[in-house]
């Protein structure tokens, strides 16, 4: 995956808090050298307002919703099923 294309992070809690915003993962990586887990989503616009909205403290997400994504996420991490 080209990074131009794809916004990557390691931060499971902002991973799920896009996927519970509606932002589908597209692929799951273990990073390089290390044990952690690097989390693509498809880079757009509302992506990256989303993002500085969680950052700065101003998204509001159903917790329902969070908890969900969560759970998907931890699944498969667990089962291996790292693509989307």
């Amino acid at each position: 995956m080209e990074d131009k294309e794809y916004y990557r992070t390691s931060d499971i809690d902002l991973a799920c808090t896009l996927l519970a915003s509606g932002f589908p993962i597209d692929g799951i990586w273990a990073k390089e050298g290390t044990e952690k887990m690097e989390f693509y989503f498809a880079k757009t616009e509302v992506l990256v307002d989303t993002i500085q909205s969680y950052w700065g403290r101003r998204l509001r997400v159903e917790p329902l919703e969070l908890l969900g994504a969560r759970k998907e996420i931890l699944t498969r991490l667990k089962d291996g099923s790292l693509y989307a």
